[in-house]
This record gives C-alpha cells, structure tokens and sequence, in this order.
C-alpha cells in the first residue's frame, strides 16, 4: 500500500490551577499553596489516509482514567470525526501536580481505615472541589485535542537518537544479616552500600516535525527519567519539563511546541544518589514526621536547569543530520493490544498477617487521637497487601489498552506501567524498528513493574502492595510488544515491491475426481505462498463447470471481496471455456497468468487429469477477447517455472504502482510538432504514469522567492557534505541550489495540494472522450472549475442527525404503511371511518381485536374505547370492524411491527433531543431558524434540516440560482453531440430538495399567507402540478438566500425583485408605467399628451 501525505497538527494548552487543589503523588494529602512554574498539557495529531493518532501529554502524576468517559462524551458532541481509542494520554510523572479527580492514595486509605481516624487536613477555604476540578481539566483537554485535530496540514517527519546521562538508578542494595537487599532511595554514603541493584538507561529518542515547506515546528523528546526533582513541595511545577520548553524555544523560536514523553523508568529518578548526603535522608525522615516542607541540601533549580540543557544539546546535535531524512508520506499504522496480564498474588499467609496488623492499627486510633503521617507510612504494606488481596479474588487480570504505532522507521510502544528500564532494552533489542520509542504511563495506572531481580530485593515498587503485576507479566508485555512491532515490519527481499496483490484461481473438469483438484490446489497455492512471502495472495477457490455455475459464481464473489493487481488461472483438469470466461471476463482490464499443471507419473506411466488440453482450448479463447495474459506450463520431471509466475506478477505489480505515479517534467511540452524522444500522453497510455509540467516560468519565478537564508544554508551544506574533483564556480554552486529550493517547493507544493496518493486510481481502460476530458483539464488549469461547497464541522455534525432522523421517519412510514396493510388482510376497515389509524380510540379498538380469541366483539366494549367526535360514529366503527379475521400468525406479526414502530419513535425522539441541544449551543443557527420558520409552509423541523444542509453562511454560493443549482431545483442540461436529450431537474439535493417540496406543498395551501398559493395556481395551469411544486420550491429557497444574506424576515412584496438582472428589472418598471398611463388615459383620469409622474 502506497502510503499517503502526513498531516500534522499541534496545540498546548496551559492546565495550571488558579487556586489551591489537591496533590498528586505522595503519601499524603497535600493541596498547593503557590505556582512555582505553569503545568502543561500538549498534543500532536497525526493523520494518514484513514488512520490517526492523537498523543496527549500531561504534567501530572497519572492519567486520570476517570475522566476519559468525560472527556469522550464531550469531544463526540463536538467532532464525530475524531477516533478517541487512537488518542494516547501519557504523563511526565512530576509530583508536583495535581490529578484533577481526587485522591487516589486517600481514596484507598477510606477503603481499609475509617475516616475519623485518617490524618486530618485542613482544606483552604478557596481550594477546587473535585467537581470544579473536573470540570476544569475536562474543558481544557477536550479544547486542546479540537485545537490539535483543527491545526492539521501536510507535513513531515523525522527521528533521531541521542545518549546522555539524565537518569539514575534509584535502587541502591546493601548488605545485610550477609544477603543483599535493596532499599529505594538508600543512604549511599552508609558503610554497607555495595552497589545498584541494575544499571540506567541514557537513551534518548527524539521526533522532529516540520510544515510543508521544511520549517520546524516541533519536537518529541522520549526521555526514561521521570520529573520528580520537585517532588516533595507543596508548589505547583511541570518540574525540569518547564526549563526544557523555555530552552528549546529561546533556541528554534517561540512557537516551537514540545510533546514530553517519560520513557521505561519505575527504577529510575532524576537525582543521583551517589551525590546526596546521609543528613538529607535525616531531613527528609524529620518532615515525614512533622509534615513541613525542607530544604534539600543540594540546588533543586539547578538540577532541572542542567537536565534542561543536556535536552536540548542533544535536540540541537541531532537535529542537523535528522533534518535531511524528512519523510512526508511515511508508513503509518497504528493499532491497539488489548492485553490481559495477570495480576501479581497474594498467598493467604500474607493476607492474614497484613489484615491483623491493620485491625491492630485501627484499634489504636480515634477521632480525637488520629493517624499521624507516619502510621500512614508504616500502614502502606499492610493495608496495600489486603487491597491486591481482594482485588484477586474479584478479578485475577489487569487489563488495559497498549498502544503500538509504526511511523517511518520508528516505533512507538505504550504501556499503563511504571516499567522498569531493563524491560524497555528488551524491547529495543529485539524490535525491528530503527528507533523504539518506549512510553510509559500511557492510558491508565498499572502501578510498578518490576523485574525478576527487583521483587527479590524487596523495598518499595517491587513489593505488592507498590504493584499490580509480577515479573512474568513483564515479560509477557515485552513478547507481545515486539510481536506487534515486528509485525509491522515485514521482511523484503532485495529489489522487491512490497505488498504484490495477486488473485488465485483454479480450473477444473467436473467429471475428474474433486479430491485430486482439490489436492493440486492446495499444493500449488502452498507452494507460491512458501515461495513468495511478500505476496498476498487471494484464494478463489476451485471452479469445475458444473451447469449451474455454483462453483464460478462463488469464486467470482470472492475475487470482487478484494484487490489484487493480477490473476492467476492454473489450470489443473479439463474444463470447457466458458466457465473460465464467466469468471476471467470480470477482470479482463488487468494482466492475466495462464499456468497450465501437469501430470505425473505412476509405475512408469503417465497419469493426467488433462490440463494441458484444458490450457490448450482457453488460449485462444483470451486470445480472442483481447486479454493481456501470459502462457505458461508445467513439465513432468523438471521444476515449476515459479521464476516464470514471481516475474510476471513483479511486472503487473510495477505496472499497477505506475498507475498511481505521477513523475515531473521540466521543460518545453511536446505537442506532436517535434522529434523529441518523450511525449507524455504515449507515456501515460503504454506504461500509466502521470505526467505533470513544471514551467520554466514557474521555476524562475520561484527562485526569485525564495528566502536568502534557506539559499545560504544550502550552499554551506553542499560544500560541508560534497566532494568536487574539479573546482566548481561560487556562482554554479549558487544557482544549483536555487534551482533545487524551487524545484523542490513545487514538488512539496504539488504533493500537499492534491495528495496524489488518494487521488491517482487505476481505472479500468483508458477514457476514449479526449476532447471532453481536455477541455475540462483545460477549465481547471484556468481555475473554471469552481469548488464544491463544503459545510462546517459544526453544520457537518446537525446534518448527519438531520439526514440519520429522515432516515427514521422514513423507516416508520414503511412500518405504518404495512401495519395498514395487515389491517385490510385481516378484514379492518377502520381507517374508513377515523382520520388516524394511530390515533388512541383506533389504537384501543385494535389492541382490543388483537387480545381476543374468536372473532366476535363486545359492541358495547367497542363504544367504551371511542374518544370525542368518535362517539356519534359508533354504528359505523362497530361496521367497520365486524367480521374481523386475525390468525394468531398476523396478531403475532402486527404486534412485531408495533413494536418497531414505537422502537423508531423513541429513536427519533433521541435525535430530536440531541438537534435541539446542538442549535441550542449555537445562538446564530436559533436566529436563523426562527428566521426561516415566517415563509409560509417552513416549520421548525423543515427550517433545521435546510440550514442543515446550506448553513447560514451564504457566501459559499456567488448568487442564488448557483443555490438553486446545487439544491437539484434548476434544469439539468444532458446533452451529446449536439443534441439535448434531457431538460428535468437534476439529482443533486438529496435530502434538500425533499424538503423544500414539502415547505411548497404546505405553503401552496396557506390561506394566512396567499402569495405562494396565488403563484401556485397561476403556473399549474400552464405547466401541471409537479412542475409548479418544484417552482415554488425554488421561490422559497431564493428566499432563503436573501433572508440568510440580509437578515430581513420574509417579505413578499420584495420577491419579484430575488434574483432579477437590473436590465430586466428596468424593462419590467417601464412595461408597468406604460400599463398604467394607459388604464389611466383610458378612464379619463390622464391626458393623453400629459406624463405620467414616475
């Protein structure tokens, strides 16, 4: 598959709180007192063809999984557009953030301890509540990803890979009793220290942006550190984030966005613990206790400055070579593992320990003698371990959704954990992927991950109650992610196009054995799938001729069901020509492979089903109808000629790919004047390629726009990177790379505007209308061809409710058209005597037929259910129904489509309720209806579905006949060779049209406003019933034009005026005046030689 244009768009949106809110990430309740730095949320939205991918990153903690369904159900009413399972939230994991949800830690707190012995906290009397909270961040990232998805154009992409040391192990053993054990954030400088538990990870993978026309506009920085240099404050911060996206703007410029992604680190940390002194650790056991704020011994300001630097020296040394692998139509997948990993146990024994030592805390504590900070520290293990023990036997599996993107030569891996680095190496070890971006606490919370080495020593993040999954989970999670990834890659041999689509079918005698057909098929289908890996291959199955064709019609359904670019006919049996043709003539436009198998032989002698007769009958019959085939056959003894089948399908694979090519031509265009060796409508008929022209013109003209600056740095990189044998002039250097900027500008140009790849389809045969088709190419280059008129999102959105409710009403009429139908079959008469079928006296009468057995009736009964009016038409009612007839089978079938009648109903009243939130949410669309609803004959329902379909923004048509031509309401104009064959209305205005022609039909029956009713009846008699319906539907949505236009209500004494040349207006005026002198001469009011006053 022939990838398309990327197009890219970015946002940021600034999530800082401005009052105090909860905390995130500690073993307390903190709520911020001040803003240290603004906390950020950024979003990159990726589209290609029909796959996206928006990531969302956070300067929280965790995402919260608790707004997703929020933040959903807010986008969808938005845009219906946006897939929100291919959007990815991670975070940088600073813990200086808030959640925005509450809680978690003192949510699972309140699960183990009652709330009157927990830590008592003071709230600031203006801190968010969690619903203000919410709401906040749901506001801003649904804004943000609308902002992203909005900012979307072509552009391009490209990687690179950078080490440096950011992060280090934060998991230091010491010896003790004799065994090593691990102790997170351990005294380094303590006598027993005798190493890190494991290594770290310098890695760090970056992603460049850039727009159409090679400027930068941002960068992703995959970094395995998370930002916890401010951890243990009560300021909000985006931690050494913030001083990143400062640097790295004050070096690229302001507008350069920057999307942070925290990579593989839950054994990692920004600080080294090597350089940390044992009186810190004294500071830090002292604040735990009294619950203050220290001052660590070591600049936390200048830590997140240095990380910040090292950053952006990579981003700067990278981004130099990256530049030149832009890639604008890069291999784009994404797909998403929904992965069930077993939860880490807890055995009984655990469980039991760990409950009574919880029942032993609680007992000690009360509402006037609480926990202190410290008991929560020393309750975590505990009360962690009885949660993970319930959480087991609800529920054994943690599942989540693991997010797996290819683009380019990159790979990018989610995962909800926080993972350990080792994993992450693994991954890249073994993954295909040039660059393997690894995210962490991406889509959810899975805790700590740790490795096999880590739950054996101990401390926190390796023991469960700091865990959801075990070792073996890990391991599953990194098989798994390099499977996915892998498979993305698929292997390709040297000089090979990848994806060869090839149909496969075979023929065979119906009187020969099926088994053996069946066995050449199978053998020969395995042969080419083992042979040619890079194949797909599209198995019809096997055809004999019988006579009803069961077999060719059903290979025939399966060849339709997919693409391929040629079709294999093997032959392996007698079988007459024409249940070959009946399946080969649908295909007849692409090449065709005609392989003839062979016998075998047994016991000396030669056995065969006759295939080489077959081949020899159905090679003149394609010969006959002009297929483009090829003729090959098998020998007994010697090997298939699978050389012979892989080259033709590598050239029906070229010649389909050069279908959809178009290659540049600069120069003069030949027009059949001259002898120059290539002219581009013989290229475009023999081989495919599109042939399209630069002008020299245009080549000079764009050079002279160009920047100096991007002519410059192109000469100081052709003479850093090239090598001359002979000296070259400043002069030709100079003019070589100008030529190449402009040359390049309108490739890019060409390639974003009409994204060539979707556009450029084969088509089966060549159009023979060359004048036709010049002269539109000819319209189009002169910019004739006016665009198609393209709603808002927003009007986008109102018109699929609308259209999907016209849907709805027209499946309910079907279902009342054949309720009635059922009621004459059963002998009901009723609608002969009630104006509604469905009103509430016939829908009691019918209820009431349906209940009883026989098929006598109770008058009495029958009078007792008639409602108002009804009443004096008892004798007929009764009449009307006596000698009902109504099996079981149609009461059983009316009750059916009752039910789907009220079904639809309910439907539609969903709907409506959804179209009245959205005009709701938009004054202009309220304004404008109301506007619409003073024509006579426009209601409310039938205003809605026509600004559904037009808007209010009139000025996408110049005037409003180009309206009234879109709308289907004007005369088409069917004519070839000079000869009209048709004048009627066009097709155009499917769900419009209908509409406007019932807003005629009601309004030509208006008493109240007899304008169009008097214009009705004028024109049905010199043009019929139909024709004027469609006139006054016109008149109406002229008028809607103007109303829309101007904003003035209906006014019918201003119609003539709609839509009329001033030169027919000014005949019209005088036509008038001399009518009038006239009548007035005539009744002596005016003398004949005196002018009449204008």
């Amino acid at each position: 598959m022939k990838e398309q244009v990327l197009r890219i768009g970015w946002a940021e949106t600034d999530i800082t709180p401005d009052r105090p809110i909860l905390m995130e990430g500690q073993m307390y309740m903190r709520y911020s007192k001040y803003v240290h730095d603004p906390i950020t949320a950024t979003a990159l939205a990726l589209v290609s063809g029909k796959e996206q991918l928006i990531m969302v990153s956070l300067d929280m903690t965790e995402v919260p999984m608790h707004a997703m369904p929020l933040i959903k159900e807010a986008l969808y009413k938005k845009n219906s557009e946006i897939d929100f399972h291919k959007i990815s939230f991670n975070v940088t994991h600073t813990h200086t953030s808030s959640s925005f949800f509450g809680d978690c830690m003192r949510d699972d707190n309140e699960k183990i301890f009652s709330t009157d012995i927990l830590p008592h906290f003071a709230i600031p009397e203006n801190a968010y509540t969690k619903e203000e909270s919410q709401t906040f961040f749901v506001t801003k990232i649904v804004d943000l990803i609308l902002e992203a998805w909005n900012d979307i154009k072509p552009g391009g992409i490209s990687f690179a890979h950078a080490d440096t040391e950011i992060a280090y192990n934060r998991r230091p053993q010491f010896l003790i009793n004799g065994k090593p054990e691990t102790i997170m954030y351990g005294d380094c400088s303590d006598d027993n220290f005798i190493g890190f538990e494991s290594g770290t990870d310098t890695s760090l993978d970056l992603m460049y942006t850039w727009d159409i026309s090679g400027e930068l506009k941002g960068v992703v920085c995959n970094v395995p550190c998370p930002s916890q240099v401010y951890e243990l404050h009560y300021f909000i911060s985006s931690d050494y984030w913030g001083y990143t996206r400062k640097k790295i703007r004050d070096e690229f410029g302001e507008n350069i966005y920057v999307l942070a992604l925290c990579g593989a680190a839950g054994d990692l940390t920004p600080i080294d613990l090597l350089k940390i002194s044992k009186n810190n650790k004294e500071e830090l056991k002292v604040w735990r206790e009294q619950e203050r704020e220290v001052q660590r011994n070591f600049d936390e300001d200048a830590l997140c400055e240095g990380i910040a630097d090292k950053i952006v020296e990579c981003v700067k040394r990278c981004i130099r070579m990256s530049a030149r692998e832009k890639n604008y139509k890069p291999v784009f997948r994404h797909e998403i593992m929904k992965l069930k990993l077993p939860i880490r146990q807890i055995s009984e024994e655990d469980y039991i320990k760990s409950a009574a030592t919880v029942r032993d805390l609680h007992s000690k504590f009360s509402y006037e003698n609480p926990m202190t900070m410290k008991d929560l520290v020393k309750a975590f293990e505990p009360q962690g371990d009885v949660l993970r023990y319930r959480q087991q036997t609800e529920n054994p599996w943690f599942e989540a959704d693991y997010h797996v993107i290819r683009i380019g030569e990159a790979a990018i891996a989610t995962n909800p954990f926080e993972l350990y680095h080792e994993y992450a190496s693994l991954i890249r070890e073994a993954a295909k992927s040039k660059y393997t971006f690894i995210v962490q606490l991406a889509n959810g919370m899975g805790c700590y991950l740790p490795t096999k080495t880590a739950i054996q020593g101990g401390s926190y993040s390796s023991r469960p109650a700091s865990t959801v999954c075990g070792a073996e989970s890990g391991e599953e999670l990194v098989k798994r992610t390099v499977e996915r990834i892998n498979k993305m890659w698929k292997p390709q041999k040297e000089g090979a196009f990848m994806n060869k689509k090839v149909g496969y079918v075979c023929f065979g005698e119906v009187n020969t054995p099926i088994e053996k057909l069946n066995e050449k098929h199978d053998a020969t289908l395995a042969l080419l799938k083992e042979r040619f890996t890079d194949w797909d291959i599209l198995d019809a199955g096997l055809v004999i001729d019988d006579t009803e064709y069961k077999y060719a019609d059903a290979a025939i359904d399966k060849l339709k069901a997919g693409e391929f670019d040629c079709l294999l006919t093997v032959v392996c049996g007698w079988i007459p020509t024409h249940a070959v043709i009946r399946v080969t003539d649908n295909w007849r436009h692409l090449p065709i492979l005609l392989w003839g198998l062979c016998g075998w032989k047994e016991n000396g002698r030669i056995v065969t089903t006759a295939e080489q007769a077959g081949t020899t009958a159905i090679r003149p019959a394609y010969e006959a109808l002009g297929y483009n085939f090829k003729y090959i056959y098998n020998v007994i003894g010697k090997e298939q000629p699978l050389d012979k089948v892989d080259a033709f399908v590598r050239a029906a694979h070229a010649k389909a790919m050069l279908r959809k090519t178009h290659v540049g031509s600069m120069g003069y265009r030949d027009m059949f004047l001259y002898g120059t060796c290539f002219e581009a409508q013989s290229m475009r008929s023999q081989i495919g390629p599109e042939v399209e022209c630069f002008e020299m013109l245009e080549m000079v003209q764009n050079i002279e726009k160009l920047d100096q600056k991007d002519i410059d740095d192109g000469v100081k990189f052709v003479k850093e990177n090239w090598v001359f044998k002979k000296e070259c002039p400043e002069e030709t250097i100079v003019n070589g790379v100008k030529y190449a900027l402009a040359l390049v500008k309108k490739i890019n140009e060409l390639s974003a505007a009409f994204n060539l790849d979707a556009t450029a389809q084969a088509v089966k045969g060549n159009k023979d209308d060359t004048k036709d088709s010049k002269w539109i190419g000819d319209l189009f280059r002169l910019g004739l061809v006016k665009g198609s008129y393209i709603p808002c999102k927003s009007i986008r959105i109102l018109r699929e409710y609308t259209r999907y409710r016209y849907k709805l009403v027209s499946c309910r009429s079907s279902e009342k058209n054949r309720y009635q139908n059922a009621l004459t079959v059963c002998n009901v008469a009723l609608d002969s005597v009630v104006s509604d079928i469905f009103g509430k006296s016939s829908t009691s009468i019918i209820d009431y037929l349906l209940e009883q057995s026989g098929t006598t009736i109770n008058h009495e009964e029958i009078a007792s259910k008639l409602l108002k009016s009804l009443k004096s038409k008892e004798d007929t009612v009764i009449e009307s129904i006596e000698g009902y007839q109504m099996t079981d089978s149609r009461k059983y079938r009316m009750r059916l489509i009752r039910a789907h009648m009220d079904y639809i109903t309910a439907e539609i009243n969903d709907v409506d309720k959804q179209i009245n939130f959205l005009i709701s949410s938009d004054p202009d669309y309220d304004k404008a209806i109301q506007l619409l609803t003073t024509i006579p004959g426009v209601k409310r329902d039938s205003a809605i579905t026509i600004i559904s379909e037009i808007g209010i923004d009139m000025s996408q048509f110049c005037n409003s006949k180009r309206l009234c031509c879109w709308a289907g309401l004007t005369p088409g104009n069917n004519e070839s060779a000079g000869k009209k064959k048709s004048v009627r209305i066009t097709r155009a205005g499917v769900y419009l049209k209908p509409a406007l022609v019932q807003c005629a039909h009601a309004a030509v029956k208006s008493d109240k406003s007899p304008y169009y009713k008097k214009k009705y009846e004028s024109l049905v008699k010199r043009r019929g019933k139909k024709r004027a319906v469609i006139a006054i539907a016109r008149m109406i949505l002229t008028a809607i034009y103007q109303m829309l236009s101007t904003g003035e209500v209906w006014n019918p004494s201003d119609l003539y005026k709609i839509d009329m040349p001033t030169p027919l207006v000014e005949r019209q005026k005088a036509k008038a005046i001399k009518q009038a002198k006239k009548l007035l001469q005539k009744e002596g009011l005016l003398p004949f030689d005196e002018p009449l006053a204008s």
